[in-house]
């Protein structure tokens, strides 16, 4: 690795609170960055800079990122930038990252987190709290955000309570 790039990958400010957190971060985003850089490698089927060969089917162009959104993740939030792919032709799929979903916000790891503090008897009012110790003081948690996921998690628990178990009786070993 050349010298610019450890001292822009392992350099860490600081001010930071925890100087391991802020480096696991940091190497997360930029692990996330390249990632979605090789999607868009792969859909394209050509690299940032090259040009098609003639008897190649054209795919479409890169054009630029997305806005800049943070996604919050096992060790904090992190800031993350899309690439977007534009005249794509219309006998193809338009391009969509596997990894970053539209309007994506969170990990799906760190969304099962919220109903296990649920089920464990977190009180809605300790969520927020709690959660910021997990995701970072950046992490999007309003308390809206936590009052629509305590009723989600309420509807899909009140619908669980009245489900039939006959289906699981199979299953189930008794003795």
């Amino acid at each position: 690795m050349n010298q610019f790039y450890n001292e822009q990958m392992f350099s860490v400010s600081s001010g930071e609170d925890d100087l391991l957190e802020a480096l696991v971060r940091r190497g997360a985003k930029v692990m996330l960055q390249a990632a979605l850089e090789t999607e868009v490698t792969q859909y394209l089927e050509r690299s940032r800079h090259h040009r098609r060969p003639r008897e190649a089917e054209f795919r479409g162009y890169r054009n630029g990122y997305a806005k800049e959104r943070k996604l919050s993740v096992g060790s904090g939030t992190i800031k993350v930038k899309v690439p977007r792919v534009s005249d794509v032709p219309e006998s193809q799929a338009q391009f969509e990252s596997r990894l970053v979903a539209p309007y994506q916000k969170r990990s799906r790891t760190l969304s099962e987190v919220f109903p296990k503090l649920f089920i464990e008897g977190l009180a809605t009012r300790d969520f927020e709290p709690a959660l910021r110790c997990l995701m970072g003081a950046e992490a999007a948690l309003s308390p809206s955000t936590i009052s629509r996921l305590n009723a989600g998690f309420k509807a899909e628990y009140e619908e669980w309570t009245k489900s039939s178990l006959v289906n699981l009786a199979d299953s189930v070993c008794v003795g």
